[in-house]
């Protein structure tokens, strides 16, 4: 739309008008579950796909277990995007829905520990791997270890969650912004450098931007 020198159009918006309007005309999903599963399938993960997932196979007649190594459902919903785009709060209210649906979620499960693949294989018919994001990527640099030192989905999760996560003064944020990419674009980075301080306050933060990896940080 920029291209004509229009207006573009507002997905956000569309999607919280229609959202806002499902959950104040009853939130009623378009389905009913089957009453009496005939084959139980396991959810590895409560993140977004394993919770689409469950709906799917809750629609069509499958009893379901989501199995979550965390103490909150949602997945990158709940713990990683930007508090100002979704609260934890509207996260969890989607959950609620799926979990209406008759499906099943235990959590401090860890595949491969608390529950073994051989497990899986004897009690459930199908298992579905929706493990999520991995480790952030390691910028292999002095001192990217000490403790001060976190990634932004770290650092994200903990001002959703309201972990206790110290922070300073003076930030410095490390921000990876590709010459092809468009100035202005929202990263991580920037959502840390947007935070408060402990007391409120806003955070003054140094950007260093288009680090190489493996550069020595002086």
């Amino acid at each position: 739309m920029h291209r004509y020198n229009q207006r573009p159009i507002e997905i956000g918006r569309l999607q919280r008008h229609a959202m806002d309007h499902f959950y104040s005309h009853g939130a009623q999903l378009g389905f009913t579950p089957v009453a009496e599963p005939a084959e139980k399938v396991a959810c590895i993960g409560a993140g977004p796909a394993s919770l689409a997932c469950a709906a799917e196979l809750r629609k069509n007649g499958y009893s379901v277990t989501i199995f979550e190594s965390k103490a909150l459902p949602g997945g990158l919903n709940t713990y990683g995007v930007a508090e100002y785009k979704l609260r934890p709060s509207d996260s969890l209210r989607e959950v609620d829905l799926v979990r209406s649906l008759g499906v099943e979620i235990r959590f401090g499960v860890s595949a491969g520990s608390d529950i073994t693949v051989e497990e899986l294989e004897r009690d459930y018919s199908a298992t579905f791997l929706a493990v999520g994001l991995g480790p952030a990527e390691l910028l292999r640099i002095p001192g990217e270890e000490m403790a001060h030192v976190v990634d932004a989905l770290r650092f994200i999760a903990a001002y959703k969650t309201a972990e206790p996560i110290p922070v300073g003064r003076k930030v410095v944020v490390v921000v990876n912004l590709q010459p092809r990419k468009l100035r202005g674009v929202e990263s991580n980075g920037m959502i840390v450098a947007a935070s408060s301080g402990p007391d409120g306050s806003p955070v003054l933060a140094g950007f260093l931007e288009d680090v190489p990896v493996g550069a020595r940080l002086k």
